[in-house]
């Protein structure tokens, strides 16, 4: 791998900083495409400016790009698809559009004008979005409220149109070649998926790195942490994998650390966590009690739900709602207590989407729990693909999951249950099936020792560097195999 190009395609934030997992590579010279501009830290000839999500790209000068127009393929579809869900969800209830907005739909009327004839149908532009506005407002006498959210998806289309041109110059003015490797931080961005049609049709290899399952680690697979990882593509293997006594002691120690440090000692107000400790503390036999379910809101704009293989979440649907709504139609209330807290990144990404508590009055909503209290205090846990998958096995909790993900098939010994359908993994799992801890931290530490990567972290006082980057080398080699005989 030493004579490889390495492309890293990244989102690096102000107290994220990637260099120690870059350091690990070994490469003639590795080049940058970014959608934060932290790369110029590292090598400023070498970095390019790539948007992550394309209706907020950043432009210096907007308005040359404003008369091209983009062909409406299939992908382009998926590309717009994709940020106008993300863009409904962040967009506020009430929309105020500032003066300098109108002055700019006014130099686009003039555009309009001055054109004379009508845009191909094939093709969508900045005019043509302007004319189709500009005749629904002669149209319809609306109100005020009305006519700026119309502005405002205006707005959205013109971004996403700049946004996309800035993405495809700089892919049109990239060297691919089959002698590299891509390192994508993530797949789950319109941008990304872009690149992966560029990569895809220059057959160039790629791999897709983010957080592992594991804090500390980092997945590093074809394929991402949900869908077709290592450890499913060689599951029996892995399960063969040679483990040492050390190896174990030390994967304990870190899961012990994991525990020990994320169980808060803050205290609440909510009242659910004073119902729920009754449950645990009060005189009530605990066979007697109701069964506390969890169910973990996923965050809804990732590379594994809301646009995957399943086609969870599409016609507008919220994923999450659909899986809160299995677990009311598979419990009964009587015999369960329902808990539902959202992803952290939903409330800030697509507050417009979230579900409304008013839609499941059996159910209790909770906003500030820490995910570890609300585990300790839960019996199942209810997910989607997800690292809360590994933190809910970790409190010997039995664990649905409705979907792909890094443990392919359900194990009755670590209580871990999963499928495509909530109601026949309900009627398949043993409720009193003993839980094998010893199971539970082999796994663990295989995966730490043969397909996690380690970064330098507190937890893994064991890191070392060299092993590191010859399980990212190996992982590289086999990428590249895969691609020759493709």
């Amino acid at each position: 791998m030493k004579n490889t190009n390495i492309h890293f395609v990244g989102y690096m934030l102000e107290k994220e900083d990637k260099a120690p997992f870059l350091d690990l590579f070994d490469c003639k010279e590795k080049f940058f495409l970014e959608a934060s501009k932290k790369a110029l830290l590292y090598n400023d000839s070498q970095a390019k400016y790539f948007p992550e999500i394309l209706y907020r790209s950043w432009h210096k000068k907007p308005t040359i790009l404003i008369t091209p127009s983009i062909l409406m393929t299939p992908l382009v579809k998926k590309l717009y698809q994709r940020d106008i869900k993300h863009f409904k969800g962040s967009m506020p209830n009430k929309v105020k559009v500032s003066k300098i907005n109108f002055h700019m739909l006014l130099l686009i009327y003039t555009f309009l004008a001055l054109r004379k004839r009508e845009p191909e149908s094939s093709k969508y532009n900045v005019l043509k979005i302007a004319k189709e506005y500009l005749s629904n407002i002669k149209k319809h006498r609306e109100k005020d409220e009305i006519l700026q959210k119309k502005l405002v998806y205006f707005l959205f289309r013109v971004k996403f149109i700049l946004g996309y041109l800035a993405a495809k110059k700089v892919l049109d003015n990239t060297v691919f070649s089959k002698d590299d490797i891509y390192i994508l931080w993530g797949k789950s961005y319109s941008s990304k998926i872009l690149l992966l049609d560029y990569l895809s049709q220059y057959k160039v290899p790629y791999v897709i790195a983010e957080y592992g399952e594991v804090p500390g680690t980092i997945s590093f697979s074809p394929h991402g942490i949900f869908g077709e990882v290592f450890s499913i593509e060689a599951w029996e293997t892995l399960n063969k994998k040679e483990l040492t006594q050390e190896d174990l002691d030390y994967t304990s120690e870190i899961l012990d650390t994991i525990k020990s440090n994320q169980i808060s000692t803050r205290s609440y107000d909510t009242n659910l966590y004073f119902l729920m400790k009754h449950f645990y503390n009060n005189s009530v036999q605990k066979e007697d009690r109701k069964k506390t379910i969890y169910v973990n809101g996923a965050e809804l704009f990732s590379s594994a739900l809301y646009f995957n293989r399943w086609n969870i979440g599409n016609h507008g649907q919220n994923p999450n709602k659909m899986l809160l709504e299995q677990v009311v139609s598979t419990f009964k209330n009587t015999d369960y207590m329902i808990i539902y807290k959202e992803h952290p990144m939903s409330m800030e990404q697509t507050k417009k989407i979230l579900i409304n508590p008013s839609d499941f009055p059996t159910v209790n909503f909770i906003k500030d729990m820490n995910i570890h209290d609300i585990m300790d205090l839960s019996d199942i846990i209810v997910t989607y693909p997800s690292k809360v998958v590994i933190t809910a096995l970790q409190y010997e909790k039995t664990t649905f999951v409705v979907g792909d993900f890094t443990i392919p098939y359900s194990i009755p010994k670590i209580r871990y249950f999963t499928g495509n359908k909530l109601e026949d993994i309900a009627k398949e799992f043993i409720v009193k099936s003993n839980y094998d801890k010893e199971a539970f931290v082999a796994f663990i530490a295989r995966m730490i020792k043969y397909s996690l990567i380690v970064i330098d972290d507190d937890l893994h006082t064991n890191s070392n560097h060299d092993i590191e980057k010859s399980k990212i080398n190996a992982i590289l080699k086999q990428c590249k195999l895969q691609y020759i005989k493709s």
